[in-house]
């Protein structure tokens, strides 16, 4: 979703409130290096916002284009992730006979 004032437009990305601080980064340097690299301001909501799941993005067409782009890469790479974890972690579940509390232990303690 677009919306346009003067020369500066601001767009809309949803995604899970899970994701921001991967997107973010530690201490900003994801989000810094997509601003600088695309010349738009990503602002994302704080914790207190109803509309949580909403990302803006503010500036020039070209430069919001191009920082949507990262930004909807970077959440695929993320969901690639998370599915290829859940994937071993099945794996690894399947190698337990029925009702063994081997994995569960394993998971919750770590060890």
């Amino acid at each position: 979703m677009l919306f346009q004032k003067e020369s500066r437009m601001t767009a809309e990305v949803r995604v899970n409130p899970a994701f921001h601080r991967f997107l973010i980064g530690r201490s900003g340097v994801n989000l810094r290096e997509i601003s600088e690299r695309t010349g738009a301001r990503i602002v994302f909501p704080s914790q207190g916002d109803h509309d949580n799941d909403s990302i803006l993005i503010i500036g020039q067409q070209e430069s919001i284009g191009k920082a949507r782009a990262e930004l909807e890469a970077r959440i695929k790479d993320l969901v690639r992730l998370l599915l290829s974890l859940a994937d071993r972690v099945f794996q690894n579940l399947s190698r337990f006979p029925r009702g063994s509390m081997g994995p569960v232990y394993k998971l919750t303690l770590g060890k």
